[in-house]
């Protein structure tokens, strides 16, 4: 929003394994409230098992930190592996006249 900018966004585009798609939106339901995504969105042409989620802030620099995996940790990012094995994060960076800075 204009009167609270967010500065960066990031897109994760994930690919879902093949018939997961319900097991993806059941692990993404479960841990959406946990974790700082705007939106989640599939593409109406093109890849079916595509999913793209929207986050505000910068995803890689806030979990890239090293710090030993929990129990928590795993269990969200061992179901999450299995049903999308392949992740390509996009930043987007809002011009400096943009009203999302």
């Amino acid at each position: 929003a204009r009167e609270k900018p967010q500065g960066i966004y990031s897109a994760a585009h994930l690919k879902i394994a093949p018939g997961r798609m319900a097991d993806f939106s059941k692990l993404l339901a479960g841990a959406g409230p946990l974790l700082p995504i705007l939106a989640s969105w599939r593409p109406v042409a093109g890849d079916p098992d595509l999913v793209i989620d929207l986050w505000k802030g910068d995803p890689e620099a806030t979990y890239s930190r090293y710090a030993p995996a929990d129990a928590r940790a795993n269990a969200f990012m061992d179901p999450l592996r299995e049903v999308a094995p392949n992740e390509r994060v996009v930043r987007y960076f809002p011009l400096p006249y943009s009203p999302l800075r």
